[in-house]
């Protein structure tokens, strides 16, 4: 049984990193495509349009993601996966409904304010808003279910579908913005496509069982779960949208696509190594945890979850010196030229993000205890902080202040996220 057990853990921590692998490698190769063929101040505009995107991701549909994910296992513990995928569906109509409110009243606003030039990107941003958001929820219930075969095919295909209808794009017409936005929303489309097709192939074969509980009460309890999350989603947006917006107001839209790049660059492929190991560690810790009501459960969570702490603050390292040693090279293969001066600050945000993305295990640990209150005042202080680090930092240091915003706030949010668990609860060290 432990061999079988290892072989299956083994699989999936194979798809996993074969799925996030080629996501980066097709990010990076995206990256090279922009930064070649649009000029810096387009490729600040278009970061400006991808951090408004998150709002819907993050605030809107991110609470409801997280409680898709950590309520699938307690569904399938309880067999009402139906009732389950129900609520689910309903709940994520509502939150569609609100996008589209909000959507109508920033059309109206354009309007008014004689901005139509701008419906048209507008009109495609909200679409693929709400597109990458349907993906992320799809993955979150395929993930939690443990197939991440499936979720490694799309994830990796994404950016590199985005970059074969880029380039596609370019040999039509000179590319714009809005073209990079079609392309973007294409992509999402054919991939949620993809997903949606291969999901109710998945769950045909239940669709016989009756639910067991109530759809609205699925619907209740998913709502109240993300809540919290869409809550803190408010703060955690504005302060990872701060720093560019920051960069917009005191600097330029040049320095906003120079910091965009250095971001992609640094920042996110330390995110997504460790969201790699939280891909894999998230469906096991709920299966783990259940309803989150036995102690002893929930202290092997804990344990679980600290090693996975310590091993991404290692793979941090790594990832730090290898950026401190090959900073420049990297610029020089993945970037155009006008790129190459801002290359000394990447270890830096390699190191950032690593920090970041640690205290977010961390997070992980309270949510699959179902305590997101835990984290709740951490999310929303230290994301308070953060925005003020980037407009100091962007006041009176423009791009360096920025980037030592963005490491401070990595240090901060760590330090306080492990302090405040660890306090709550002692046995995370202890045990």
């Amino acid at each position: 049984m432990k061999l079988l057990r290892l072989g299956r853990l083994s699989g999936e921590a194979t798809w996993i990193l074969a799925g996030q692998a080629t996501s980066i490698l097709g990010t990076l190769a995206l990256i090279r495509l922009l930064t070649e063929h649009i000029s810096v101040a387009a490729y600040g505009k278009w970061a400006l349009c991808l951090s408004i995107v998150a709002i819907v991701n993050q605030v809107i549909l991110g609470g409801i993601i997280a409680a898709l994910a950590r309520y699938h296992s307690i569904a399938l513990e309880g067999n009402d996966l139906q009732g389950y995928l129900k609520g689910s569906r309903l709940v994520i109509k509502r939150a569609t409904l609100g996008v589209c409110a909000i959507a109508v009243l920033v059309l109206l606003a354009l309007t008014l304010l004689d901005q139509t030039d701008w419906i048209p990107l507008a009109l495609v941003l909200v679409a693929f808003a709400l597109l990458s958001g349907y993906n992320s929820c799809l993955a979150a219930i395929r993930s939690a279910a443990r197939s991440h075969l499936i979720v490694a095919i799309h994830n990796g295909a994404g950016p590199w579908l985005t970059s074969l209808l880029v380039a596609n794009f370019m040999r039509w017409s000179e590319l714009s913005v809005l073209m990079i936005a079609v392309a973007y929303a294409s992509s999402a489309s054919l991939i949620f496509l993809s997903q949606l097709i291969l999901f109710k192939k998945a769950t045909a074969k239940n669709s016989d069982k009756v639910a067991e509980k109530n759809s609205e009460d699925w619907a209740e309890a998913i709502i109240k779960f993300s809540l919290p999350i869409s809550l803190f989603g408010v703060f955690t947006w504005a302060q990872q949208i701060s720093d560019r917006w920051a960069l917009e107001h005191y600097s330029s839209t040049d320095t906003v696509g120079q910091y965009a790049v250095l971001f992609q660059l640094g920042f996110t492929p330390s995110m997504l190594c460790i969201g790699l190991v939280m891909q894999f560690l998230a469906p096991i810790l709920y299966k783990i945890s259940g309803a989150a009501t036995d102690s002893d459960r929930n202290r092997q969570v804990k344990r679980v979850a600290l090693s996975a702490v310590v091993i991404s603050l290692l793979g941090t390292l790594i990832l730090f010196s290898i950026a401190l040693t090959l900073h420049a090279s990297i610029f020089q293969l993945l970037t155009a030229s006008r790129y190459w001066a801002i290359s000394h600050y990447l270890p830096w945000m390699v190191l950032a993000g690593g920090l970041f993305g640690a205290g977010e295990l961390i997070a992980l640990k309270a949510i699959s205890e179902i305590k997101v209150g835990t984290i709740t005042k951490v999310k929303i202080v230290t994301s308070l902080f953060g925005i003020s680090f980037n407009i100091v930092g962007a006041c009176f240091f423009g791009l360096n202040g920025v980037v030592a915003a963005v490491l401070s706030f990595g240090v901060f949010y760590f330090i306080w996220m492990l302090i405040a668990t660890t306090r709550l609860h002692p046995s995370l060290i202890h045990n």
